[in-house]
């Protein structure tokens, strides 16, 4: 048994340490069977102090000169002075941290208890010396670090033995430098190519296997380390975006469930875990799957955790997790829009075109309240993007022009839900108002800027949103222009709104004209079919 005491009188030298009422149930909390233990079976106490002032003086490790406790009491008496290491106090105080969080004793910002108790020797020689920092080679390492600062990740592979080498070579066992060779063949391995030949394809193979290789070893050396584990979890993450293997996220959702608990930058592998869940309830045989509101649910509250995590973070941890931050409130507002705002339009069409009646869930102050925590959030964006775009930050995600459109539809779903409860015209139609000034100013700054030669994806998905308010604000031929040149899907929804203007045959023509080959085409046609009455 190994004992670690933070002693609030450490600079004075104290010869026992004492513990009572709440400062006892903290230790009970941690390890219930402390009165258990005997004073024989105390091999060694590691003394050192949590305080911010005492961080750089050195740890002691001492003998335990008599160890009594029972249920209201503990009192440990200091023996002789075994070292005064060269370990300082702060360095013993990570390394505890480390080591409790990794046995998910700590979670969150949990304070450690004064006084720990660890069985395992192998867990005392951690916190004593840390991960494993033998390093083979200083210089190797230096050079390594400089190039993976400069994104040189083939000069990374240059400097280290191939795969088929490298478990015969120093390097094996030195895992600062293994790390930097793991995140280089990670980039390697995770680049994108339009038209890869088979060379490229079999080198992509190549530095996959030799990642998952080095990785794992990184992982053995310094099993307490966090930085190899995200390495890989964030690996796993992005393969399974494009190759959506179970086994992929099975992995990588258990590592970031063990990195939430035991990492540093807990934050950051919330919001990656966040993104891992959306990414696996958005593939089709999961989202409209019989569980599919379960798995959103799931999604929706890790997206709220990382939203309210966000402000337990000290200043300075907000600053660097901000754009993290910004990217969990726009993806909670497009999940929670995809599953329910964007349906308004939907269901004025139906109610409208067929008499189907809205539903309640639908109109009801949830809805509302709905709403509004969206509006908040997409705001929230909007302050920590920026106020005009240029050629450098146009292609950001989530950029100007996706922010300012999900705001717009924001707008319209206010209107909506007075509109469907049948509220009259002068109540509504202001929203319909601010949505064609945001959506207009959008595509105005757009237009601008591809006369100014930059180049971006432009966004005419917003003259969707914008014909729908032309349309409610009875402005059939600003309605029509949106429509000009408009892509299938566009062209479904011009149909959609020909039929609430009456214009059957329009509609008809528009949807035999959508391409048998796009995927729009069965909507399209179930729609003729509705129309011609043949179901």
């Amino acid at each position: 048994m190994y004992i670690l005491i933070s002693d609030f009188y450490y600079q004075s030298n104290p010869s026992y340490f004492s513990a009572r009422g709440e400062w006892l149930e903290r230790i009970k909390k941690y390890y219930p069977n402390y009165a258990d233990i005997s004073t024989d079976d105390v091999e060694e106490i590691l003394l050192y102090s949590s305080k911010k002032a005492d961080a750089g003086l050195y740890a002691k490790t001492i003998r335990c000169a008599e160890y009594s406790a029972d249920e209201n009491y503990l009192r440990i008496n200091y023996g002789d002075v075994l070292s005064d290491s060269e370990m300082n106090c702060d360095f013993v105080r990570k390394n505890i941290y480390t080591i409790l969080r990794r046995k998910r004793i700590l979670t969150g910002n949990e304070f450690a208890p004064s006084v720990v108790f660890l069985d395992d020797i192998r867990d005392y020689k951690y916190v004593k010396n840390g991960g494993n920092k033998n390093l083979v080679n200083q210089n190797l390492l230096d050079k390594l670090t400089g190039l993976v600062s400069n994104n040189d990740w083939i000069g990374v592979l240059k400097c280290c033995p191939r795969a088929n080498l490298i478990e015969n070579d120093k390097i094996w066992n030195d895992p600062e430098c293994l790390s930097k060779l793991a995140f280089s063949l990670s980039k390697l391995a995770m680049r994108s190519m339009k038209h890869p030949s088979a060379q490229d394809l079999q080198r992509k193979e190549e530095n996959t296997a030799f990642f998952f290789k080095v990785c794992e070893r990184c992982i053995e050396l310094d099993p307490y380390s966090s930085m190899h584990k995200s390495t890989l979890a964030y690996f796993l993450y992005d393969r399974y975006k494009t190759g959506c293997r179970q086994e992929d996220f099975d992995r990588a959702k258990s590592l970031y469930e063990e990195l939430i608990d035991t990492s540093t930058y807990s934050f950051k592998e919330q919001y990656r875990y966040a993104n891992l869940l959306r990414k696996h309830y958005e593939l089709p045989d999961n989202r409209f799957s019989p569980e599919f509101y379960k798995e959103f649910s799931r999604v929706i509250r890790q997206y709220e955790i990382v939203i309210e995590s966000y402000e337990q973070l000290s200043e300075k941890e907000k600053k660097n997790q901000k754009n993290n931050y910004r990217k969990a409130l726009y993806q909670y507002v497009g999940l929670q829009y995809d599953r329910q705002i964007g349906r308004y339009w939907d269901i004025y069409f139906d109610h409208n075109f067929r008499g189907d009646d809205v539903p309640d869930y639908m109109i009801d102050n949830q809805a509302a309240d709905l709403i509004k925590r969206c509006v908040f959030y997409i705001d929230s964006v909007k302050e920590m993007s920026p106020d005009v775009p240029t050629a450098e930050n146009i292609n950001e995600k989530p950029g100007y022009f996706d922010i300012r459109y999900r705001a717009a539809q924001l707008t319209m779903a206010k209107g909506y839900w007075l509109l469907l409860q049948n509220y009259p015209s002068e109540k509504y139609l202001p929203f319909f108002d601010v949505a064609v000034e945001m959506l207009t100013s959008a595509l105005a700054i757009a237009r601008q800027l591809r006369n100014d030669g930059a180049r971006f994806m432009f966004p005419d998905h917003i003259k969707f949103p914008l014909a729908i308010c032309y349309y409610l604000k009875n402005k059939p031929n600003e309605c029509s222009r949106c429509f000009e040149r408009a892509q299938p899907w566009m062209q479904f929804e011009h149909a959609r709104i020909c039929l609430l203007q009456g214009n059957i045959g329009d509609a008809i023509d528009i949807l035999e004209q959508i391409p048998e080959k796009d995927l729009c085409k069965r909507k399209a046609n179930d729609l003729l079919k509705q129309i011609r009455g043949e179901i």
